[in-house]
């Protein structure tokens, strides 16, 4: 039997711009590239709901938007 997997991606303006994960009731969001402030603050707050949906009771400053060197 096939095991369903979850993709784990995140979109800005409609491409995929990279991945997340949840652990420990943290989110990390990892970038492909660089992130604008604007989409960087998005991802963020998209990051603390859907973190306050699947773990309640999390702060969003359990989200964490690593930066690409």
């Amino acid at each position: 039997m096939a095991r369903h997997r979850l993709v784990r991606a995140f979109l800005v303006d409609g491409t995929v711009a990279g991945t997340w994960t949840i652990a420990k009731r943290r989110l990390t969001v990892e970038p492909f590239g660089r992130l604008t402030r604007r989409d960087r603050a998005a991802v963020a707050a998209e990051g603390a709901r859907l973190l306050a949906f699947v773990a309640p009771g999390t702060d969003p400053s359990d989200v964490a938007v690593r930066s690409t060197a």
